[in-house]
């Protein structure tokens, strides 16, 4: 070879390998670049998102808005499109490969977020505007009762304010109410007299009449602002201006509602699931769709599945009766479950007290083995804690809190304990663990504490993901050595086969022509509840069509996933690491969680 060529070649060499690095370098550097211009774009949206949607702020603990309500209209919903829309425009424009791996878990959730609202838009009248389990004349209520907090004067004013508005709302959802029942969309027929019954009981007490008590409104108001200091005439003044909030909005508001209730209340003839409802069909595969975040669900796959995991769970139920020394059959000790006395504490302060002594317990012996199965916590802490007495009635059966974004405040899991014969001991210890540790308030904690996560993905909810996590989280507790008495666990595989029954009759109801007593039936025969609980759950589930199998859809995903990766790294497999994969990016649609445990297996674990 000529040396001078030679030569040449080598200088060529030399220069491709100092030059490599830095193009690696420069690629690396832009990706980072283009993720950051995306998810400020993506927060900015969700930004305003929570300008238009004042409760949704609220509800992630923020103090925007906390002054006024969510607008119901055909422009608010226009809105949502058209943001969504854009949004899509915008992704279409971007390359998921030349982001970060972060950026492209944010490309995917925020792509399925607006392809969800566009997909809803066109279903929106199908989707109840008011049940007995969903809308401002009950959810508006709730808001106040359990998050809007009076921790300084200016907190005194906006929930007084949000009551000053509450007539407006109200006659918004009276107004949606009516637009859909013009459209041939009328909720089932039982609905209407609970509408009713809810509606006039926050019309009962000062200043709506002359007491003994408070209206609900009025106590919760009350009982806040004498645990904040201030001025005797700020407070009477704050009081003077609630009560007439009540008497001139409030009140007229729930009458102009009921009156819409009652307009409408003949028009539903029976009790019907959503395949009832003008394009019924369609509706229904869009809410489990939207539910379950699966790409196509198939109502007839969800109920086999459920079918399936009934017979698997009544199996396991029975072995575990002959373990016990039970000679009962399911059904028997089903009966021995919801009656026996041993089973339940005592409807009285006594039994309460026993009832948070024993969920604080359980709560210990959960966070002792944590570090042994996750490697992320959350910095918060959570609390088991009673719903307040004077706000029992009109109180959820049990909500979580997320933590205060500034620390003050830890997450709180309340119990309303009115009727302790709602809270039977054996239904405890699973409870524990699905709503608190390791349950939602990890799911939701570590997400909204991870600063390196944009905001939209922090507060992001998808309803397969966080309660799949939150029953996957009641096995994984047995796996840990809990559950160390038989009834407990009993109690356990109880919740699951509920679970698993949900996907029968929520599918047989809103696609394959189940009855309202048919399903009510089968359920109570397949589930260790008390027949008034079935009915109950099964009104729930004619409400809001699909989100009863967002839970065991949701379970048996992350099961699958785990045991693929378990089976592809072999030796490699961490399961700290697994479960700390699934929680740190936040809450993820069912799809892009399984492209992360992929990416995660294809690395090597």
């Amino acid at each position: 070879m000529n040396k001078h060529l030679g030569a040449s070649l080598l200088v060529l060499a030399l220069a491709a390998c100092a030059t490599q690095p830095t193009t690696q370098n420069q690629q690396v550097a832009d990706d980072v670049a283009a993720t950051r211009v995306l998810e400020t774009y993506l927060d900015a949206v969700f930004e305003q998102y929570l300008d238009r949607h004042p409760t949704a702020a609220t509800q992630i603990g923020e103090q925007r808005g906390r002054d006024r309500w969510d607008e119901i209209s055909d422009e608010a919903d226009l809105a949502d499109l058209e943001e969504a829309k854009a949004k899509l425009i915008k992704l279409a424009t971007i390359n998921p490969a030349r982001l970060t791996d972060s950026g492209r878990v944010s490309y995917a959730v925020a792509r399925e977020q607006a392809q969800a609202t566009v997909r809803a838009y066109e279903f929106r009248y199908q989707k109840y505007a008011a049940t007995h389990q969903s809308g401002p004349h009950i959810d508006a209520p709730s808001l106040l009762f359990a998050m809007q907090l009076i921790d300084s004067r200016e907190g005194a004013d906006a929930y007084v304010s949000r009551l000053e508005k509450l007539g407006r709302y109200l006659g918004q959802e009276a107004g949606a109410l009516a637009v859909r029942a013009s459209k041939g969309m009328v909720p089932p027929h039982f609905m209407f007299a609970r509408m009713e019954a809810q509606s006039r009981e926050m019309l009962r007490g000062v200043p709506f009449d002359k007491g003994p008590k408070d209206s609900p409104l009025y106590g919760d108001f009350k009982t806040k602002l004498e645990k904040f200091e201030m001025p005797q005439a700020d407070r009477d003044a704050l009081l003077a201006r609630a009560r007439k909030a009540l008497v001139e909005q409030v009140g007229p508001g729930y009458r102009a509602f009921l009156a819409t209730v009652q307009r409408i209340a003949p028009q539903a003839k029976r009790d019907h699931g959503a395949s009832a409802l003008p394009d019924g069909a369609a509706y229904y595969k869009e809410a489990l769709r939207g539910w379950t975040t699966l790409a196509e669900p198939d109502a007839n796959v969800i109920h086999a599945t459920g079918l399936s995991e009934v017979k698997r769970l009544q199996g396991e139920m029975h072995a575990l009766l002959r373990t016990m020394g039970e000679k009962d059959d399911l059904p028997a000790y089903f009966k021995k479950l919801r009656t026996d006395p041993k089973f339940y504490y005592p409807n009285d302060e006594t039994g309460r007290a026993a009832f948070l002594r024993d969920s604080n317990n359980y709560l210990a012996q959960v966070e002792r083995k944590i570090p042994d199965w996750f490697g992320v916590q959350p910095k918060a802490k959570v609390e088991i804690r009673r719903i307040e007495p004077f706000r029992e009635k009109n109180a959820p059966d049990a909500h979580y809190l997320l933590p205060a974004q500034d620390g003050s405040r830890p997450g709180i899991f309340y119990f309303n304990l009115r009727d302790m014969k709602a809270r039977p001991k054996w239904d405890n210890e699973n409870t524990v663990y699905h709503e608190a540790v390791p349950g939602h308030h990890f799911q939701l904690s570590i997400a909204a504490e991870r600063p390196d996560l944009p905001k939209f993905r922090r507060f992001y909810d998808a309803g397969a993901y966080s309660e799949g996590w939150a029953l996957y989280v009641e096995e994984l507790t047995k796996e840990m050595g809990l559950y160390t008495d038989p009834t407990s666990d009993f109690g356990r595989l109880g919740a699951e086969i509920w679970r698993a029954a949900r996907l029968v009759v929520d599918t047989g109801m809103h696609a394959k022509g189940w009855t309202r007593k048919q399903a009510t039936t089968w359920f109570a025969q397949t589930v260790p509840i008390s027949p008034d609980t079935a009915a109950s759950e099964i009104d729930r589930y004619l409400a809001d069509p699909g989100q009863a199998t967002s839970y065991k859809i949701g379970m048996i995903e992350i099961q699958r996933l785990r045991a693929k990766a378990t089976a592809a790294l072999g030796t490699k497999f961490n399961l700290k690491r697994f479960h700390d994969l699934v929680l740190t990016n936040g809450a993820l649609p069912l799809p892009v969680l399984q492209s992360e445990i992929d990416r995660w297996i294809a690395s090597g674990g």
